[in-house]
């Protein structure tokens, strides 16, 4: 069993690079938590977090024509009819990578564990419904529910969706934990809602240096099957 630390560091390899890990242990049963935090319900993220990440937000971003900043706040402030032609260019590469949308790694056995021990499951993305109902046809298990895209505003990094879902649940943030692959939505917006947080870096996209101590994650994880781990092992589900 993996039980990961709530540390950072940074490992040199070779004499340019450098490895961004929790420090972690496999043998950490003696040293555990007196107490471990209860939990009742996870709001996940959908890209790249339950489906391998197929969007290019680079290209997204030429295509609309924004270069800096939140795009979808920053297309927010622009002149209706312009506004109207960036999110639809948006759909239009939501719509493209549908066709290459897939279940990610260890999905189906963290969502049945949760299921197993009655932990709500939902759902927070900045992607349209949409792509939520495509994503929940190639699901095996019962949806999540609530599902939010970004017709539920604002969306993240405001925490607005997670205190919806927690509300509709009848459970308090504290209880709840926001798993996602991004600082800056995701972590970020489980923060503000007073939930634990759980980042998902499937991708090595990020380094500790780069990372403001108001950002960090409760946990840090690699793949869907640590994020397993640690509902395992840190929290009383």
């Amino acid at each position: 069993m993996i039980a990961v630390r709530k540390e950072w560091c940074k490992l040199a390899r070779g004499h340019n690079s450098s490895l961004k890990v929790f420090l972690s242990s496999r043998n950490l049963s003696s040293q555990r938590m007196a107490t471990r935090h209860r939990i009742k319900g996870v709001i996940f993220d959908m890209d790249g977090t339950l489906t391998v990440p197929v969007l290019d937000f680079a290209e997204m971003r030429r295509r609309v024509g924004v270069k800096e900043g939140d795009i979808l706040h920053v297309i927010s402030s622009w002149p209706e009819e312009e506004k109207a032609a960036a999110l639809s260019t948006i759909e239009t590469i939501e719509a493209e990578a549908l066709e290459k949308t897939e279940l990610m790694p260890h999905l189906e056995s963290l969502c049945a564990f949760l299921d197993s021990k009655s932990v709500k499951r939902g759902l927070v993305t900045r992607n349209v419904q949409n792509s939520i109902d495509h994503f929940h046809n190639l699901f095996p298990l019962p949806t999540f529910s609530p599902a939010l895209g970004r017709e539920f505003e604002p969306c993240k990094p405001d925490p607005a969706a997670i205190l919806h879902i927690c509300e509709k649940w009848d459970i308090p943030p504290e209880e709840c934990v926001v798993v996602g692959d991004s600082l800056k939505h995701d972590v970020i917006a489980g923060k503000k809602a007073g939930a634990k947080t759980i980042l998902l870096d499937s991708g090595s996209n990020y380094l500790s240096s780069e990372i403001d101590t108001s950002q960090r994650p409760d946990y840090f994880t690699l793949s869907l099957l640590e994020v397993h781990e640690i509902f395992k092992s840190e929290f009383i589900i």
